[in-house]
């Protein structure tokens, strides 16, 4: 090899980072929101032209540094959005933090914009971030940071219930598994939930909508909430759907 070659051998893909906020009652970092990509701020400086007489050359010096907004893109959905609408316009500490753990912290006001959404493609919202100061560099981001708990399987965005006064049920696992899950109604008086060991009950009371809430903590953990939307139909929607339901049986059944 020749000696005065110098390779690359650490380059690194961006899958593994991401940006996190500051958790002010430990003071420790939490993933924000999944991104599409991960933003870093980045600056331009201008300069100013010196310019004497008894001199034929201009010479320049550093003038004003402008910090410039970061954009990235985020998935739509009642839970991100939940979210995003929680630090719309609000400061923060945030860290963007790359897949070795090095990264830059600096404070930052978070919008966002929901996009057009086409008929084959997935929503998608264009999040932008206007640093408020220079970013500082941190070699070691991960003893400032803290897990997020994980559902192991995707919680269902809505359901319908049969009947008025139906049930429904879904398994909620957590990683880790120990992590304490709390279930709550926004209306008691539309549906009911009930948490037994992970299995979570859903039960009609009338016709209507509700949201049920789900948040899993557990300690050195950042919590993670998600929900599904409840849809409690009539009496009379509800036999009407038994009915439709039984004649293509019943038409499968005869030919």
């Amino acid at each position: 090899m020749n000696k005065y070659e110098v390779s690359e051998q650490r380059a690194m893909k961006g899958a593994g980072g991401g940006v996190y906020k500051l958790d002010e009652t430990d003071g420790k970092y939490a993933a924000l929101i999944a991104t599409t990509k991960l933003p870093f701020i980045t600056s331009s400086m201008s300069d100013i032209d010196i310019k004497v007489v008894n001199s034929t050359i201009i010479g320049k010096i550093d003038g004003v540094e402008t910090l410039e907004a970061s954009e990235t893109e985020a998935y739509m959905h009642r839970d991100a959005i939940n979210k995003l609408e929680e630090i719309n316009g609000k400061l923060l500490h945030l860290m963007s933090v790359a897949p070795d753990f090095t990264g830059y912290k600096y404070d930052a006001t978070i919008t966002y914009t929901p996009n057009e959404v086409e008929m084959d493609a997935a929503w998608m919202g264009t999040i932008k971030i206007t640093p408020k100061n220079k970013p500082q560099y941190i070699e070691n981001c991960f003893s400032l940071l803290k897990p997020t708990i994980k559902y192991v399987d995707a919680v269902s965005p809505s359901i319908t219930l049969e009947t008025t006064t139906g049930t429904a049920k879904q398994l909620i696992t957590t990683d880790p598994k120990d992590a304490t899950l709390e279930v709550k109604s926004d209306s008691d008086a539309i549906a009911t939930v009930k948490n037994e060991s992970g299995t979570v009950t859903i039960t009609g009371v009338k016709e209507g909508s509700t949201i049920i809430r789900y948040k899993a903590t557990k300690d050195g953990y950042a919590s993670a909430e998600t929900t599904t939307l409840v849809i409690v139909p009539s009496n009379s929607v509800a036999a009407a759907n038994l009915a439709l339901e039984e004649e293509k049986t019943k038409s499968k059944t005869t030919k």
